[in-house]
């Protein structure tokens, strides 16, 4: 093979739980504090981004040719955040798990 690994879910984990030790997790129920020196704010954005990109990536990635073959039993509408009060933020989850042919 000459092509990478696909990134397990535990090594994701492990990035962010490092990226964590480096620039703690925001609660955005308290005002956004901002580093003073330019390079740690710098850092702070560099980290910030890098979680959401890579969280976001590891959330949409998928093939396309198991898109078009979802079916109503794969989603699951309607759900809430309740481990976020007051916001209860909205979302909703696709099941890719047991396809035939992944790696």
């Amino acid at each position: 093979r000459t092509h990478s690994l696909a990134m397990s879910l535990q090594w994701l984990e492990t990035m962010i739980q490092w990226s964590e030790t480096v620039v703690p997790r925001i609660d955005l129920e308290l005002p956004l504090k901002l580093p003073d020196d330019i390079r740690k704010r710098k850092e702070m954005c560099s980290h910030l981004f890098m979680r959401a990109f890579s969280v976001g990536s590891w959330t949409l990635w998928t093939r396309s040719a198991e898109l078009t073959q979802l079916r109503w039993q794969d989603i699951e509408l309607g759900l809430v955040d309740d481990t976020t009060p007051p916001h209860r933020l909205p979302y909703f989850t696709v099941r890719l798990r047991n396809r035939k042919g992944w790696q």
